[in-house]
């Protein structure tokens, strides 16, 4: 179970109707199935968020058939390479930046009229405990991680008056495939607890932060890490 699909999960089980969507139609098809399999009502989309006319056609189609988007959660990222920064090539470089914050950015921009439309909206980025403190053979996808931190806060005080809160959470490091090396290497017990989390606890997390309960709270970013120190 990855982080996404976690959030998914979590909002289902808490009554949303829940949009979700892949590059890969096997990964739509296989969350759709299991999210539908747990009773919540799923709306799966096989969309690259990469690419600006995929997202134009997604955004349509949930413009079309709901007129809103109550909850935004932008769970983009990738990491091409891994090993010393100074090895790293200019077009590794290049597409994390252009995935994880570029087009997070835009991807945000391009939801704006849908937020609006509903009433007291969210917007919730996954940034990451290295953008706190960079781990060395990620240094770059750290760097990439920390400029979501700053869009968090920029982005809290832009859309709040147009009721939309904007908040961010940094997971340490998480039992996922994607955090597979990390774990390999030692570095997901490097906490107080002295053990990775879990996909769901960051998935309960991410449902409180959107949720009403929560109404007070934006332009903030939530560590959810074990008790990993970091600081900016």
């Amino acid at each position: 179970m990855g982080i996404g699909y976690a959030i998914a999960e979590q909002f289902g089980v808490e009554g949303a109707t829940v949009i979700i969507c892949s590059r890969k139609a096997d990964n739509v098809k296989k969350a759709e199935s299991d999210l539908k399999s747990k009773g919540i009502t799923v709306d799966a989309y096989v969309c690259n968020i990469n690419s600006k006319d995929e997202r134009k056609k997604m955004l349509q189609a949930i413009k079309d058939k709901y007129n809103k988007l109550d909850v935004l959660v932008s769970n983009v990222a990738v990491n091409p390479y891994f090993g010393p920064s100074m090895d790293m090539t200019e077009d590794a470089f290049d597409k994390i930046f252009e995935v994880n914050v570029k087009n997070t950015f835009f991807l945000i921009k391009e939801c704006l009229p849908l937020l609006k439309s509903a009433k007291n909206s969210n917007v919730l980025i996954i940034s990451s405990q290295v953008g706190y403190t960079p781990f060395p053979m990620i240094g770059v996808y750290s760097m990439s991680k920390t400029c979501l931190l700053s869009m968090t806060k920029l982005l809290g005080e832009e859309l709040a008056k147009f009721g939309i809160r904007v908040n961010s959470i940094a997971p340490g490091v998480i039992n996922t495939k994607f955090a597979k090396a990390l774990i390999e290497n030692e570095l997901g017990s490097g906490n107080f607890l002295k053990r990775p989390g879990l996909p769901k606890e960051i998935g309960v997390a991410a449902a409180f932060v959107c949720s009403d309960e929560a109404s007070f709270i934006t332009g903030e970013n939530i560590c959810i890490n074990g008790g990993m120190h970091g600081r900016l």
